[in-house]
C-alpha cells in the first residue's frame, strides 16, 4: 500500500507540474479573531513557481505574507469563505505584486486545507476594457458567450438559417422595444424606415442579416434608421456575417450594430471645421502675396539708394557699412520673394536656390551681421574658425538665416558681459558649425521640444526679452533638413548655458 501510494503521489506531482497555470495546496492561518490572515504553503506546482521566480523549495512551508507582507486581506477571506462553506470560490483580482490580473479558484480539502488555482486573465481583461465590456462578475457555471452577449455595448443580432431572430442582447431590446425573438428578418425589416448610407431607402433584399443568411459577410457597413421606440433618426455601423458549422453549412447568421450618431455630428463639425480653416489659409495666402507686392516698393526704393551710395560715397569709414547694408538688403529682398514658398515648408515644396559657397564666408559675414548686438550687450565673442576653406551646395541666404538665428538666440538668452564662443570645424563628411553661450541655459524637459513650432522655455524671472512667437529654431530645423543637414541643441540646465550645433555635409571637390 506504501508503495502504491508514494506512486500516486508522483502521478500526482507529475499532474500538477504539467498544468500550464499557478497551482498551490495550502492550509489557512487565522488571526486571534479567528479571521483568515495568512496561509501556509504545502504544495506548489512549477508554473506557481515560475510566478514566484523562485525554486519550490525555497516556497513549500513558508507563509504567504513572507513573501506578500501586504497581500490583499480579502483574498483571505474569500479562502476562508470556501473553507468554511466546503464549496469552491471564484473571483477576479488585479495582483499589485505581479502587476496582472488573475482569474482565482479556491477548492476546500478539508481540515483548513484548500487548492488555489492562478489563471491569468490579464488578456482577456484589456480586450473586455478595449470593447467597453462592462462584465462585473463571471461566475464559473455561467455561459461565457451568452455574458459576453449580454454585456456588449452594440446591439447583437442571432438568425437561424431561415432568418428567424434566435437571440437578440438588452441593448437591442432597449432600443427597439422588444427582443424580437421567433420573428422573421424580413418582417422586421419590412417595418422599419431604413435608408442607405447615402440616404437612399434601402430595399429589403439589401438587409444586412438578409444577405448574411445567404453567405455574404458585411465588414463596416453604415445605414439609417428611424427607430421605433422614439422615432429619431439614427447612424449605425454594422457588421454582418454568416455563422457555419463544422462542415461550412450556413446555420444562421450574426449581426452587430453601433450607434454612431454623435460620431457623424462630430464629423460634420470637423469637416465645417476644415472648410473654415482652408478658407483662412487661402486668405492668409493671398495675404502674404498682397504683403511681399507692398514690400517691394520701398526695398527697391532701398537698394537704389544703396546704389547710389556706392557711386557717391567718397568716405572709407562708410563702405563697410553700406557694404552691410547691401548684403541684408540683398537677404531681404530674397527672403520677401520667397515668402509665399515658406507658407508651404512643411510641405517640403520650398524652393531651395543651391550653389556652392565657402560656409567660412557665410559664417563670418553673419557673425559680422551681429557685431553691433555684441558690443550692445558687451558680450565676449571668441572664434575658433576651421582655417581649411570649407565648400558646401547650399541656399546662402538659408544658411545665413539658420546662423542668424541661432546668433540671434545666443544674444538674446545670455545676459550683458556674458561670452559666445563659435566654431566652425570638420567632423567626418560634415561641417559643424557650434554657437555656446553661457546665458540662461534650456530645462532638460524642455530640450526635445525647443525645435518644435511655437515652443519657448519661458522663465519669468530670466531677465530677458521674451518677444518673438517661437518659430525662428523651427525654421532653422526645417531649412537644415532641407539641405540634408541637422541641428541639436544642449545644455546642463538653467543658468548653465546652451549649445547650439549645425552639421551640413560637405561638397566634394
Amino acid at each position: 500500500m506504501e508503495k502504491i501510494s508514494t506512486v500516486g503521489d508522483n502521478y500526482h506531482r507529475m499532474i500538477l507540474d504539467n498544468i500550464s497555470f499557478g497551482v498551490q495546496i495550502a492550509q489557512i492561518l487565522y488571526d486571534d479573531q479567528g479571521v483568515p490572515n495568512d496561509y501556509l504553503f504545502l504544495e506548489v506546482n512549477s508554473a506557481f513557481a515560475d510566478i514566484m521566480e523562485l525554486p519550490k523549495e525555497k516556497i513549500i512551508g513558508k507563509k504567504v505574507k513572507a513573501f506578500y507582507p501586504n497581500a490583499e486581506p480579502e483574498w483571505f477571506i474569500k479562502y476562508g469563505k470556501a473553507i468554511k462553506s466546503s464549496k469552491p470560490e471564484s473571483f477576479e483580482a488585479w495582483s499589485k505584486y505581479h502587476s496582472c490580473w488573475y482569474n482565482i479558484l479556491a477548492i476546500p480539502l478539508g481540515e483548513d486545507k484548500f487548492a488555489i488555482v492562478f489563471i491569468d486573465v490579464s488578456e482577456r481583461k484589456l480586450i473586455d476594457e478595449e470593447n467597453q465590456l462592462l462584465v462585473n462578475e463571471i461566475q464559473a457555471e455561467r455561459d461565457r458567450l451568452t455574458a459576453l452577449i449580454y454585456n456588449i455595448p452594440d446591439e447583437v443580432w442571432f438568425t437561424d438559417k431561415d432568418g428567424n431572430i434566435i437571440l437578440t442582447n438588452q441593448v437591442t431590446q432597449g432600443k427597439f422595444g422588444e427582443n424580437y425573438l421567433g420573428v422573421n428578418v424580413a418582417k422586421i425589416a419590412e417595418s422599419l424606415e431604413t435608408y442607405n448610407s447615402d440616404g437612399s431607402r434601402r430595399l429589403l433584399d439589401e438587409t444586412p442579416l438578409i444577405r448574411a443568411t445567404k453567405g455574404e459577410k458585411l465588414i463596416d457597413g453604415e445605414e439609417i434608421i428611424r427607430l421605433p421606440i422614439n422615432k429619431e433618426l439614427r447612424y449605425r455601423w454594422f457588421n454582418a456575417t454568416p455563422v457555419c458549422d463544422k462542415e461550412n453549412n450556413i446555420i444562421g447568421a450574426v449581426a452587430i450594430t453601433r450607434d454612431i450618431t454623435r460620431q457623424k455630428q462630430v464629423e460634420k463639425k470637423v469637416l465645417a471645421l476644415v472648410s473654415e480653416l482652408e478658407k483662412a489659409d487661402k486668405n492668409k495666402n493671398e495675404f502674404i502675396n498682397i504683403l511681399s507686392h507692398e514690400l517691394r516698393n520701398p526695398l527697391t526704393t532701398i537698394k537704389g539708394g544703396i546704389a547710389l551710395l556706392k557711386l557717391t560715397n567718397e568716405d572709407k569709414n562708410n563702405e563697410k557699412i553700406i557694404e552691410i547694408l547691401d548684403r541684408q538688403t540683398n537677404h531681404l529682398t530674397k527672403l520677401i520673394n520667397d515668402m509665399l514658398d515658406i507658407t508651404r515648408i512643411t510641405q517640403n515644396k520650398i524652393v531651395m536656390e543651391k550653389e556652392q559657397v565657402n560656409l567660412n564666408k557665410i559664417l563670418n559675414d553673419a557673425i559680422e551681421d551681429r557685431k553691433q548686438q555684441f558690443d550692445e550687450k558687451n558680450i565676449k565673442l571668441i572664434k575658433n574658425m576651421c582655417k581649411k576653406d570649407i565648400v558646401v551646395n547650399v541656399d546662402s541666404v538659408r544658411i545665413t538665416q539658420c546662423i542668424g538665428n541661432i546668433l540671434g538666440n545666443a544674444l538674446k538668452f545670455t545676459g550683458e558681459g556674458g561670452t559666445i564662443r563659435i566654431s566652425l570645424e570638420i567632423q567626418g563628411k560634415n561641417a559643424e558649425i557650434n554657437v555656446q553661450d553661457n546665458g540662461i541655459g534650456i530645462r532638460p524637459e524642455k530640450l526635445a521640444t525647443i525645435f518644435e513650432p511655437f515652443k519657448q522655455d519661458f522663465n519669468p524671472y530670466a531677465n530677458y526679452d521674451n518677444s518673438g512667437l517661437g518659430l525662428g529654431l523651427h525654421i532653422v530645423k526645417k531649412y537644415m533638413e532641407m539641405h540634408n543637414g541637422s541641428v541639436s541643441a544642449s545644455s546642463p540646465g538653467v543658468g548653465k548655458g546652451t549649445t547650439f550645433t549645425l552639421e551640413l555635409p560637405i561638397t566634394d571637390k
